[in-house]
């Protein structure tokens, strides 16, 4: 029985070097290219009907919003998609929205395959186990250890008593570990208004202790777990 491949959506405005890069990407038998999306209206329905493991962004795609836009509107929308974000420029306040988007990668073009071929290895055992990446518990900064199973946050063995809709902001949270939340989607998912949301982060911040959750200026909100 053959090896299910790792399916990859490339998000690319110009044909030449999308077609190059699906070259190079499926030089590695792993993966599979499943589209090339020329906007970012492309991607999320390719997306939607390819469901991809892994993304490889154009950051200056042609539109009304950028690739580092739209990548952190499939953070909101999809849970454990990898992206990799490619640019002509390095331009730093890219490279700090790539970081603070928790992009997989950061590639500079033209495209060198070496590079691409590291990315791909380094990515590889996490996207081929992608279904049993969340585990049971998480441990977060500070001893606090947050239950997916039970839905509650314990400190040393205790739990920690939290309101309905703080434990529901804490459980979204939770499910994002490794990337900043844009709080419109937090308000989407919640069905509260941004002064709400605001309200609900100062409540577990104080109830707490402990600066638990990071603001992201440009983005949202992330969770800090054990270092």
């Amino acid at each position: 029985m053959s090896r299910e491949k790792i399916k990859v959506l490339i998000v690319e405005d110009e044909k030449i070097p999308a077609t190059y890069l699906k070259g190079i990407i499926e030089e590695d038998n792993d993966f599979i290219v499943v589209n090339i999306s020329a906007s970012a209206q492309e991607a999320l329905e390719g997306i939607k009907k390819y469901k991809p493991q892994l993304i490889f962004m154009d950051i200056m795609i042609k539109g009304p919003i950028t690739g580092a836009e739209l990548a952190l509107k499939i953070y909101t929308l999809y849970e454990g998609i990898k992206i990799i974000f490619l640019t002509a420029f390095s331009d730093e306040e890219m490279i700090e929205y790539a970081t603070e988007a928790k992009a997989a990668a950061y590639l500079l073009k033209p495209y060198r395959p070496k590079e691409i071929k590291a990315a791909l290895s380094l990515l590889k055992p996490a996207l081929k186990n992608i279904e049993n990446i969340q585990k049971d518990k998480i441990e977060l900064k500070d001893g606090f250890v947050y239950s997916f199973k039970e839905k509650l946050l314990f400190k040393e063995g205790a739990i920690v008593n939290l309101t309905p809709k703080e434990m529901e902001l804490l459980n979204i949270l939770c499910k994002n570990t490794q990337r900043v939340l844009a709080k419109e989607a937090i308000i989407k998912k919640m069905n509260i208004s941004e002064s709400s949301l605001r309200t609900l982060i100062y409540r577990l911040r104080k109830h707490l202790k402990t600066d638990l959750i990071s603001t992201s200026k440009k983005l949202g909100y992330r969770i800090l777990t054990k270092e």
